[in-house]
């Protein structure tokens, strides 16, 4: 499983796109209780046809935030996903669409089930060159599955200042307590009530406990600074939490 490389990050995802000429119509997919199908559209942005193919596999993340191959997980939800075509050629300017079925076994488990798509595109070079494709990237689309009774918990602690190079950033610990993982969007507001840092699709999955977050600031702060957590909600998820900073 090795060869599954995360890019999962959401700025990674748009870069490799944009290089490979690809764009994606959503960048995850979300199953519950009340919703077992879901679609995908890749679209070809550029001059020539685009090679791809996709398939599924297994990440983990650290508590500081990065994501790594893993091949086995006890919530894995490979075992229930259906989904195709799994290869094709997309020409300048189509859309091909990925269609995804949710299979639940009888008797499985309350709890959230995750996987990755990986994507790979490479565009495919002209009649008559040496070279049959160019430019081959790949990027990682989360894949969460929720089934029967879930929840969660979570708080934001030991907030400080750091510097990241010149850059003043502000870096805290979010806590997880429950069955499932978070996924939301931080703000980070002065004591007037102004955005001075904006972190936006922070995931936090299991069997974490908590995730070290960092925001860079805008610009120099000073006085209370307000950091707010949001989940959101079409991902299912209305958990919200706050927590306070005075930087000086």
């Amino acid at each position: 499983m090795s060869k599954f490389i995360s890019f999962f990050l959401i700025l990674n995802l748009v870069t490799f796109a944009a290089q490979a000429n690809v764009s994606l119509s959503k960048f995850r997919l979300y199953f519950d209780n009340n919703n077992r199908n879901d679609a995908l559209q890749l679209r070809n942005k550029g001059s020539k046809p685009v090679r791809y193919s996709v398939e599924l596999g297994l990440v983990a993340m650290t508590e500081e935030g990065a994501l790594h191959p893993v091949d086995s997980d006890p919530f894995s939800a490979i075992g229930l996903l259906r989904y195709s075509p799994k290869r094709g050629v997309i020409q300048p300017g189509d859309r091909q669409a990925l269609r995804f079925s949710l299979r639940k076994p009888a008797g499985l488990k309350d709890g959230e089930y995750r996987a990755v798509l990986k994507v790979t595109s490479s565009e495919i070079a002209d009649a008559g060159s040496t070279v049959a494709l160019q430019s081959k990237l790949a990027y990682n689309l989360p894949i969460i599955v929720r089934h029967g009774r879930l929840n969660a918990e979570t708080s934001l602690q030991e907030a400080k200042l750091v510097r990241v190079g010149n850059v003043a950033h502000v870096e805290f610990w979010q806590t997880l307590d429950g069955n499932r993982s978070l996924f939301g969007n931080f703000i980070l507001e002065d004591e007037d009530g102004n955005e001075v840092g904006v972190l936006n699709n922070s995931a936090v999955y299991q069997p974490l406990d908590r995730k070290k977050v960092i925001i860079p600031l805008q610009s120099e702060v000073q006085g209370n600074v307000t950091i707010k957590f949001k989940e959101i909600a079409k991902y299912g998820g209305d958990l919200a939490a706050e927590t306070n900073i005075t930087l000086n």
